[in-house]
């Protein structure tokens, strides 16, 4: 998988603190440390995209490289955000993520499918 360009590939998982920050960890130093911190912890798979999506609008994703070393892959308040990749087409496996259109208090959150990948965007109305 690839989030705005960047290749999860050497991820292992990534963690969530319930709110707004996924981080995404390549080594069990780095997974030991978030857990030390006790964020909640995932394997690398689709199940980013479920939490990103239900985060509070301060969210963002970082990559974690430990020794308090982060790269983001998401900044806060970016306005598109693509899941390349997220499932293999010849398996059949796309995950349950509903497109939708959602508006609140000037501003309009879009979730959709494009291929194999996942697209969320939001603007200003």
């Amino acid at each position: 998988m690839k989030i705005n360009g960047f290749d999860c590939g050497d991820c292992i998982g990534f963690a969530f603190d319930g709110c707004h920050k996924l981080y995404l960890y390549k080594t069990q130093e780095a997974k030991k440390k978030l857990d030390e911190l006790e964020y909640q912890l995932y394997s690398m798979d689709w199940a980013i995209i479920e939490k990103y999506l239900n985060s509070c609008g301060l969210r963002f994703i970082e990559l974690y490289e430990g020794d308090g070393k982060f790269t983001s892959v998401v900044p806060q308040f970016c306005e598109r955000v693509v899941f390349e990749d997220v499932y293999d087409e010849d398996e059949d496996d796309r995950p349950e993520l509903k497109e939708y259109t959602f508006k609140y208090k000037g501003e309009c959150k879009t979730a959709h499918w494009q291929g194999t990948s996942y697209i969320v965007e939001t603007k200003e109305i």
